[in-house]
């Protein structure tokens, strides 16, 4: 989720909503899916098990960045 974040500031997007934009990045999202490891700190054996089901984004989803958001502030 941090990654997102501080790409989504690099690139000058500010809604939550932009996120699908990093996401349609073929680069982009190649580039973060061999940087998870570093950045988790984990094997890329232990990321494939906390994704048992599989996963089909390498970027959070709006609606679970939109739970952090907090109006008015």
């Amino acid at each position: 989720m941090l990654t997102a974040l501080v790409l989504m500031n690099v690139a000058g997007l500010d809604r939550v909503s932009d996120v699908a934009r990093l996401e349609a990045d073929e680069g982009l999202r190649g580039v973060a899916e061999r940087m998870e490891p570093q950045i988790a700190g984990l094997s890329r054996r232990r990321l494939a098990e906390r994704f048992r089901r599989g996963r089909a984004r390498i970027f959070p989803s709006n609606g679970w960045l939109e739970r952090f958001h907090r109006s008015g502030v």
